[in-house]
């Protein structure tokens, strides 16, 4: 497909190239610089879930959910090293994503079922996360808003089940997860539109710069196939043959056709052909 049409093909709703394929060259092409925010934030959160499960000892010593936590943090570090030390982009990177944006919100609910968070952290783990999956996650547009909402819904589940959450709660935790979610897709599809045209710029500047190129070769081929007659010319005042270069004298057509590649057809010019055939001269006057 012609890169100037990369632009024309984005998804209106995800921002993201409407063919997988062409999705995934992006990808490819971009790689080096796009796995470096997921993979940190992946590393970020794990390093945060071991410090939250340290610093609940103190409150309520060691326990199965810290044993959870600490398995939550490796999975998440180690999948951050993981993609960070990938050279390449790999057709399950969007799987493991999901698995991680999945795995936050389980570890939260189960906090939630063991009463060791109340509404208030609930609520703001919950928003926070959802900003971050949409922004700095850069999963598939729709892995990703499917792990949210499935995050927003556990989370008032978890809330209504486990914190016994009034109706005026309730309604709370609407207002701040439906907006925040269409924020969220709106940022996400706003990131990818982004990234993917400035990719589409790049492409087709390399392929103007190809093209110039090209016809500079081109051009210099050419250039070098032509050859030029220059400097003073020994040419004999009787016959008018040149001397060439290695001493031997040619016909002058000999000369200037090997040395331009110029095709000669002979003819006789009206001065000729008055000395030379006077009867022909007067029939054609």
């Amino acid at each position: 497909m012609d890169s100037s049409s990369y632009v024309d093909t984005l998804k209106k709703y995800s921002g993201e190239f409407e063919k997988r394929p062409l999705e995934e060259s992006f990808l490819h092409a971009t790689w080096s610089d796009f796995k470096v925010v997921p993979a940190l934030t992946l590393i970020i959160l794990g390093i945060m879930t071991i410090a939250f499960g340290f610093l609940a000892i103190f409150d309520n010593g060691f326990s199965a959910i810290l044993i959870i936590r600490i398995f939550v943090a490796i999975c998440l570090s180690l999948s951050g090293y993981y993609i960070n030390k990938a050279q390449d982009y790999f057709k399950k990177y969007p799987y493991l994503l999901l698995i991680n944006q999945l795995l936050i919100p389980i570890t939260i609910f189960v906090l939630a079922f063991t009463g060791e968070i109340n509404l208030s952290y609930l609520i703001i783990s919950t928003i926070g996360l959802t900003l971050i999956y949409y922004q700095f996650f850069l999963n598939k547009f729709s892995l990703t808003v499917t792990a949210s909402w499935l995050m927003g819904i556990g989370c008032i589940l978890s809330g209504y089940l486990f914190l016994s959450i009034s109706l005026s709660e309730f309604l709370m935790l609407l207002v701040f997860l439906i907006p925040i979610n269409i924020l969220g897709m709106i940022t996400q599809r706003s990131i990818n539109r982004s990234k993917r045209n400035e990719f589409t710029a790049r492409v087709n500047l390399r392929h103007a710069n190809k093209e110039k190129e090209e016809l500079i070769q081109d051009l210099q081929l050419a250039l070098a196939e032509v050859k030029t007659l220059e400097g003073f010319l020994p040419i004999c005042a009787n016959c008018h043959s040149i001397r060439n270069d290695e001493g031997f004298w040619e016909r002058v057509e000999k000369y200037i056709q090997d040395r331009t590649g110029a095709q000669f057809s002979h003819s006789i010019c009206p001065d000729c052909l008055k000395e030379l055939y006077p009867a022909i001269y007067k029939e054609k006057v």
